[in-house]
């Protein structure tokens, strides 16, 4: 169970991670 949460969480944190990515390199893009 506990391999499981971590593994939960840490996708989470991933995925909030590349959010950001993404949106950091849409207003990069944007600017050109």
């Amino acid at each position: 169970m506990e391999a499981t949460v971590m593994w939960q969480i840490t996708r989470t944190i991933v995925t909030r991670f590349e959010f950001r990515v993404l949106i950091r390199g849409a207003d990069f893009f944007t600017k050109f």
